[in-house]
């Protein structure tokens, strides 16, 4: 078994909701940046860094070693994969996994339509 020697750095103005659990770093820290809310039930695992302001919803969680960029979501029952990096702005709808689904905020908006060529 490696020890887990590392720690867990929470930010400034973070909101934890009940039975949410922050695993302690393996080697490094498990960072959770300043405003950042997590609701009921939300599980972070060993090494992840959850970057400003990300909303994860209840019974959502992200495996070890990931990173989430700033103002993501994470919606209920949906998770993200280990060893994964989602940029700024990512949605990670209701029931999906992270890295397989996950999409910016941007490419909601509809395509523009050009002309047929």
């Amino acid at each position: 078994k490696i020890p887990q020697v590392g720690g867990v750095v929470i930010g400034n103005d973070v909101e934890l909701g009940a039975n949410t659990c922050i695993d302690c770093g393996a080697l490094g820290d498990t960072v959770i940046d300043d405003m950042v809310k997590l609701d009921n039930l939300v599980q972070i695992a060993h090494n992840v860094r959850l970057g400003r302001a990300t909303r994860m919803a209840g019974h959502s969680g992200v495996a070890g070693s990931s990173t989430l960029g700033q103002f993501n979501v994470v919606g209920g029952q949906s998770g993200v994969a280990g060893h994964v990096t989602l940029a700024d702005g990512v949605v990670v709808a209701l029931g999906e996994i992270g890295g397989a689904f996950a999409r910016r905020l941007d490419a909601r908006r509809p395509p523009s339509k050009s002309p047929p060529a």
